[in-house]
């Protein structure tokens, strides 16, 4: 889906005024991996775009689907697998000098699935050595982002490239920072305390309509009976709150003092929707936070 209509898109985040005018289609890249062997699963592509060469299983994501949900169900049409866990783990960003439509492309890593290896018309699946990836047959981009995955690390990285599907021209590639749940609290906290003193008429209109929100947001987080140093899921830059379904397959919950108390789990569901629905109307706030929405990826 093109993202001039698609509110999953988060290219904006990160793109310069000339890219973000552009039309970008949404796809996923999810990676098997198997860590008692430290190896991953990847697929040489049959037919179709990027013919012969290893990759990651995914392609575009459905209308009527999440993100996350789109990366699951390609892995399992390619593969057989069907991922129980997913992380996300980066954004990629495609621009190819004969193509008016970028792709923006949601890397994911699967550490925990169900279901046998079975070869596709698509893809015939085959396992790796995480340290020993077949980067003579696979994209240019790869070996320059899969370091990061190997260190752990979230990335963001646009490439150029020209018509030959080959060289890349430019690139762009950093680390993002994940988040934890005392980050996001200190975020909104923080938040408060300036949407109280900033009463001034150059504040912006949806700034002001939220300031007594961030003092129930920050109030509520007081109250989450959550681990501080519980890591949350990755926060990838500018992921939407409508990226996160009220219900999916995945088994990303934090650990919670008491995992039997409806009314802690309640408090936090509710602030990790408020305060995500938050970062999307407030300015200043996605300013401050550079584009990255703490509470993207965060499940409940």
């Amino acid at each position: 889906m093109i993202n001039s209509v698609d509110t999953r898109s988060v290219a904006r985040h990160v793109e310069d005024a000339e890219h973000r005018a552009m039309p970008h289609r949404l796809y996923t890249l999810i990676f098997p991996m198997d860590n008692v062997r430290s190896r991953v699963l990847l697929g040489m592509k049959k037919r179709g775009f990027g013919c012969n060469k290893y990759n990651g299983f995914g392609g575009k994501v459905e209308a009527d689907e999440t993100i996350d949900e789109g990366a699951i169900r390609e892995l399992n049409e390619e593969s057989g697998l069907l991922a129980t866990r997913v992380d996300k783990q980066g954004l990629l960003l495609f621009y190819f000098e004969d193509n008016p439509v970028a792709m923006e492309v949601h890397v994911y890593l699967a550490s925990e699935y169900t279901g046998d290896v079975v070869e596709t018309d698509e893809m015939r699946p085959e396992w790796f050595g995480i340290h020993e990836m077949p980067f003579a047959k696979m994209w240019a981009d790869d070996e320059r982002w899969w370091p990061y995955v190997l260190r752990g690390e979230k990335f963001v990285g646009r490439f150029w490239f020209k018509a030959d599907q080959i060289t890349i021209t430019r690139e762009e590639l950093s680390r993002v920072e994940s988040q934890t749940m005392s980050h996001i609290k200190d975020i909104f906290k923080r938040s408060r305390k300036s949407s109280s003193a900033k009463k001034s008429d150059d504040a912006s209109n949806s700034d002001k309509a939220n300031a007594s929100d961030n003092a129930s947001i920050a109030d509520d987080a007081d109250d989450i009976s959550i681990a501080d140093t519980a890591t949350l899921a990755p926060s990838i830059v500018g992921a939407s709150t409508s990226a996160r379904p009220s219900a999916r397959p995945t088994d990303m919950s934090l650990k919670k003092k008491d995992p039997k108390d409806k009314d802690t789990k309640k408090k936090h569901t509710n602030f990790i929707t408020r305060a995500g629905d938050l970062y999307n109307n407030s300015p200043s706030l996605q300013t401050e936070l550079g584009g990255i929405d703490p509470t993207a990826g965060v499940y409940y």
